[in-house]
């Protein structure tokens, strides 16, 4: 993903684009409390320069010149070389975060920088049994506050005083919990690989943490990871869960008329995963949403459960064609932001649009963008204006299955998240080919991929 700043312009200087190879929200939240810091400090009058140093959580990023005419960041990567891209800086930031969560500590809000020193007991870091103990002196410059020991019983070695830096080259897990606060510790047995998993005994302030148990990082999986995707195929076009049967509950059908539709497992896995870890029984009847479309259960001769879906004009058929079309673009034009699934947040298909009054199939340029939900369950978060400036106030609220017949490409932009808005150039309204898409979020532009525009 690239992100952009759209104001630096305005003082004759580069805008900034910053490239995160793997955007997940947590990520992505922090690029976009950080680039407005730069944008801000331009309008003020600050210049920057390829070459200039910006720091970053604990890293320092290094300005370059991109080909594009904007200014870039690079980061020095685990080989020492300096790619273009924010992706472990970041990285390590939200672990940091993640890890005061899951102890419930504050974050340390000390500026610390990869440079600051740390006192280490050498043999520690080749240890079974690493201490790692923040205690702060403000009189000692450059210094992080964090002392590592062994735990391990024997003679240890004179002291060292590294930077930060080599202490998470030696032992990498130990970078989570860099940010804990003062006189924050904890201890742990390094894991055999780097994506090992570790169990953590916590101390704040001298005081031993939940009762004594281990915190596992990474978060321990789920105990039946296996289900999903667990499918039979048992007729052309035929797919179905396969758990049911053996828990005495009726399984589920998705019929599929052209394959090359989507993948049967966005509408089937999580239909599987609520029988299996559940014992949530599927009768016909029911309702469920699958991304944002809702299907209807049904009873089957066979004994089974099928899906209908709503076609254009409201009538209701037994495949689940539409629902996979609908998905495949919806998770394509994510991969043309380069934005991971977990950016996916589908409103329901009968929740509310808000449609402006000089909103129609001939308008040339339209904003859609959606806010947080009111808390009113029949609101999606979606308004629909054109992108003139005047007053939008006066409108109309129609469901979003009804809206994406008037407007089908709306229904690829539905799933992306709150405080996004869309500009969409129609040159020849609603029914032209020739779409473009401008995605802003908090004054902020995200690149699209051309090939994928």
């Amino acid at each position: 993903m690239r992100i952009r700043t759209t104001r630096c312009v305005e003082k004759g200087h580069a805008e900034f684009t910053a490239t995160l190879s793997d955007a997940s929200m947590q990520k992505t939240g922090l690029v976009l409390a950080f680039l407005p810091l730069l944008e801000k400090a331009v309008q003020g009058g600050r210049w920057f320069e390829p070459g200039h140093p910006v720091p970053l959580g604990m890293r320092g990023l290094r300005i370059v010149a991109r080909d594009d005419d904007t200014l870039g960041f690079e980061e020095r990567t685990e080989s020492g070389e300096w790619t273009e891209q924010v992706d472990q800086t970041l990285a390590e930031h939200v672990a940091q975060l993640n890890a005061c969560d899951r102890l419930g500590l504050p974050i340390s809000q000390d500026w610390l920088h990869e440079s600051d020193l740390a006192i280490i007991q050498p043999c520690a870091l080749e240890s079974e049994s690493i201490i790692l103990d923040r205690k702060v002196d403000s009189s000692w410059k450059g210094h992080s506050g964090w002392r590592v020991f062994c735990g391990t019983a024997h003679e240890h070695r004179d002291l060292t005083y590294p930077p930060l830096s080599e202490v998470v080259a030696a032992c990498p897990s130990a970078a989570q919990f860099l940010r804990l606060p003062d006189r924050g510790r904890v201890s742990f047995q390094p894991p055999e690989s780097p994506d090992g998993v570790i169990a953590v005994h916590a101390w704040y302030q001298e005081e031993l943490l939940n009762s004594g148990q281990p915190t596992w990082f990474p978060e321990l999986g789920h105990q039946f990871p296996w289900i999903r995707r667990a499918l039979w195929e048992f007729a052309p076009g035929h797919c179905r869960t396969s758990v049911g049967e053996s828990a005495g509950l009726p399984d589920v059908v998705a019929r599929v008329n052209d394959p090359a539709a989507g993948d049967v497992s966005w509408v089937l896995d999580d239909i599987q995963y609520r029988i299996c870890e559940e014992g949530f029984r599927f009768t016909a009847g029911q309702t469920i949403q699958c991304g944002a479309r809702t299907l209807r259960l049904i009873d089957r001769p066979d004994g089974f459960i099928g899906l209908q879906e709503r076609l254009p004009g409201n009538e209701w058929s037994e495949q689940v064609d539409n629902t996979l079309r609908e998905q495949s673009r919806q998770r394509r034009f994510l991969r043309s932001m380069g934005a991971p699934d977990d950016w996916l947040q589908f409103p329901a298909d009968h929740q509310q649009v808000r449609v402006g009054w000089c909103v129609n199939e001939t308008t040339s340029a339209l904003v859609f963008a959606r806010a947080e939900e009111d808390g009113l369950s029949r609101f999606s978060g979606w308004t629909l204006t054109c992108d003139r400036e005047h007053d939008h106030a006066a409108e109309n609220a129609r469901p979003i299955w009804e809206l994406c017949e008037s407007f089908p490409f709306l229904a690829q932009l539905l799933p992306l998240p709150p405080n996004l808005s869309v500009h969409i150039d129609l040159p020849g309204g609603a029914a032209s080919d020739a779409i473009r898409f401008r995605i802003l979020t908090h004054g902020l532009e995200i690149v699209r991929d051309p090939d994928f525009c």
